[in-house]
């Protein structure tokens, strides 16, 4: 799949009749898409996931997150193979609720409409290339969403 705008797009007649299409088409990147995939982990305490981003792109890759909190306040999402950063929030008013987390954008929402910048560090979670060691530190069920960009062609 390719993310691709569309520009200059015109009709081609023949005996004044619509026959073609015509159009200019530029790519977002040099990569194409993999389908959406969702990989999903239930996190008690302390929990290690090791997590492979098969993205050809050398500089690495921001997922989507979809962290249902069960019971906690506070989550860590530590990347023990980026130098341990870690994207992190604390002493959040609920303990159950729904945080969705677009790193790539830096965009995070929630199903109780509430502000979690303050409670948030600022660290959006970035999957290098290969295996990546994930520690999370919380109740949670953690779903990372991917559409990792590939290299095609020569």
């Amino acid at each position: 799949r390719y993310r691709c705008i569309i520009t200059k797009l015109s009709v081609i007649e023949f005996g004044n009749l619509p026959f073609a299409y015509s159009c200019e088409v530029r790519c977002d990147s040099p990569f194409a898409y993999q389908y959406p995939t969702s990989y999903s982990y239930t996190c008690r305490g302390t929990t290690d996931i090791t997590f492979h981003n098969r993205s050809s792109c050398y500089s690495g890759y921001y997922p989507k997150l979809k962290i249902t909190l069960t019971g906690s306040n506070s989550l860590q999402i530590i990347n023990r193979s980026n130098n341990n950063k870690a994207l992190e929030f604390k002493g959040m008013p609920q303990s159950s609720f729904v945080i969705n987390v677009d790193n790539e954008n830096g965009i995070i929402t929630n199903s109780m409409d509430l502000n979690l910048y303050p409670y948030f560090n600022f660290e959006f979670l970035k999957l290098l290339p290969g295996d990546n060691q994930l520690e999370v530190i919380g109740n949670c069920t953690l779903e990372i969403q991917c559409e990792f960009p590939i290299s095609v062609g020569g």
